[in-house]
């Protein structure tokens, strides 16, 4: 397919995209997404790993997750735990030193967290530059222009509005 990106900035944009936290923690919604959604999420991280190949070095971290909460918070870390067994065995409680090895910055403040290895996230500046590099290299061009997706439907077979809740438009 030929591939064209038309943003008004400067590409990588200095948007929410490119100061996100970049998260690949899918099991955070795990309490108010269908279990689907967490399999999809965990899904994508192992596509940023096979994507990236060695850019994967410079743009993500595999250092999983972990979840803490205060002790008057504990019954909530506690709910959110009672989720994990329906949707993977690739957790566990972490104490102690298993904890201060994990972060140590938390570590003096919570005795107790929730460990999830699998869990990953990329740097958002470095990844989108990583992508657009791929994008050229792959015949994509990048266009700096503001478009309007209705007058791109005239030239083009499909249009990906990924530009997020615009005021004024329709939802259809």
């Amino acid at each position: 397919m030929d591939v064209t990106i038309f943003e008004r900035q400067d590409f990588p944009p200095s948007n929410a995209s490119s100061i996100a936290g970049g998260m690949l923690a899918p099991f955070s919604e795990i309490e108010v997404m269908p279990l689907k959604f967490v399999q999809a999420g965990l899904k994508g991280i192992g596509f940023w790993r096979e994507n990236l190949g060695e850019a994967e070095k410079l743009c993500m971290q595999n250092t999983g997750s972990l979840f803490i909460a205060h002790p008057e918070d504990k019954h909530m870390l506690e709910r959110f735990a009672h989720h994990m067994p329906a949707a993977s065995d690739d957790w566990g409680w972490v104490e102690g030193e298993e904890l201060a090895e994990i972060e140590p910055m938390v570590a003096d403040r919570f005795n107790r967290g929730l460990y999830i290895p699998s869990e990953a996230n990329v740097h958002p500046l470095t990844v989108m530059d990583v992508l657009a590099k791929k994008l050229k290299d792959m015949g994509a061009k990048i266009i700096q222009k503001e478009a309007d997706p209705k007058e791109l439907e005239k030239d083009f077979d499909w249009v990906i509005d990924c530009r997020g809740w615009v005021e004024g438009v329709d939802d259809d």
